[in-house]
């Protein structure tokens, strides 16, 4: 059975694709902020601790799932390992910062302070990604700025074939 983590920062691309690849390949799809929100009464939790508490929690159950696509913007390099050795095929969407917060601005219209978060954000986001440890278990390391969303999708489906 099939089972896909897609990792990317935000505004790769990671929301947009997931419901059209799940559907083509008959799999479940985890978004994990949807399930936080679900796990905390239908709201972002406030702290820091909550949050990282659900999002173990959340890991944990994916992980002896089969027939998921699960999605999320950010793992540390122990939870990354964890999901290639339970057999999960780890696709990695990225885009230039330029695009990212391009695409981000669009959607959230962020403060000048959401913007140098999310800059540091990024930062710590790729260098997991390209850890020597980590980069090694990408299945695929797709760069989506410029590219539209079929072919996106059509990169991820042939990923999952071979």
């Amino acid at each position: 059975m099939t089972k896909l983590l897609l990792l990317g920062i935000t505004g790769s691309g990671k929301s947009t694709i997931s419901k059209s690849i799940g559907q083509a390949l008959g799999l479940k799809v985890l978004q994990v902020d949807h399930e936080v929100i679900r796990l905390n009464n239908g709201l972002w939790p406030k702290d820091a601790d909550t949050i990282s508490k659900y999002m173990l929690t959340i890991n944990d159950a994916v992980l002896e799932m089969d027939g998921i696509l699960y999605m999320t913007s950010w793992l540390s390099k122990q939870s990354v390992k964890q999901f290639h050795e339970k057999g999960f095929r780890i696709i990695e969407l990225h885009a230039n910062f330029e695009e990212l917060l391009r695409r981000k601005i669009k959607r959230d219209n962020p403060t000048q302070n959401q913007i140098d978060k999310f800059r540091e954000d990024s930062k710590g986001y790729y260098e997991v990604i390209n850890d020597k440890e980590i980069q090694p278990l990408i299945t695929l390391s797709l760069d989506t700025t410029g590219m539209s969303i079929e072919s996106v999708i059509k990169a991820i489906r042939l990923s999952t074939l071979s």
